[in-house]
């Protein structure tokens, strides 16, 4: 019931599964700086800071800009009754007198510094994340491969004890405990292949790179 709700399907609907499925299990374990080598282009999380930190110092840049006057000049005419004409300039300075825009431009200077630790915090992180990831991968393949070896012993005892069990030189309850240790043993391998499936895809999403 729980398989077919995570599908979508209906409580009654018949899922079939295939049988001997072997796990694509590849033991080779990139190296850390191979996996943080451009990083930064490949996680869209650090191109967005980065484009927002871009966007952000172009805002920086125009609060600054506008600290300086911006100058306007007319030209004005005028004629009078007895036909005379004046002609005059009119110059107009826009200057912040008070706080020449500080405000704005310390505003803004908080928010690319938000932006800037953000995104070295995500560095640090994500090259955390890698490091942890490709070290619990090490450390599975190990697991995978000391189950496995117990899994070839264990096997061996069970038809020792199957020939012995047979032969009357043993009981069923001894045979049937060393059987249920096998199978054990075997999910116990599963389990270690399946957590090395994820960590592969764990690193594949913690680096942006399949």
């Amino acid at each position: 019931l729980a398989l077919n709700s995570s599908l979508g399907f209906p409580p009654a609907y018949p899922v079939v599964l295939q049988k001997d499925i072997r796990l694509p299990l590849c033991k080779n374990v990139p190296e850390y700086q191979a996996v943080i080598k451009g990083i930064n282009e490949r996680r869209l999380d650090l191109v967005a800071l980065k484009k927002g930190y871009e966007s952000q110092d172009a805002r920086v840049r125009a609060a600054i800009l506008s600290q300086f006057p911006g100058i306007n000049i007319g030209v004005n005419h005028a004629r009078d009754t007895g036909n005379v004409v004046t002609t005059g300039f009119a110059v107009t300075l826009d200057l912040p007198f008070f706080d020449r825009n500080q405000g704005q431009i310390a505003m803004q200077l908080a928010s690319r510094k938000q932006l800037s630790d953000e995104y070295a915090a995500r560095i640090f992180d994500v090259r955390s994340q890698v490091a942890t990831i490709l070290a619990d991968m090490n450390s599975t393949i190990k697991r995978i491969d000391s189950a496995e070896k117990s899994v070839k012993i264990s096997a061996g005892l069970v038809n020792v004890y199957k020939n012995a069990l047979n032969a009357g030189n043993t009981d069923i309850i001894t045979y049937n405990n060393l059987l249920k240790d096998f199978e054990a043993r075997k999910l116990t391998v599963l389990k270690a292949k399946m957590d090395f499936t994820e960590l592969r895809l764990a690193l594949g999403i913690a680096s942006g790179k399949y």
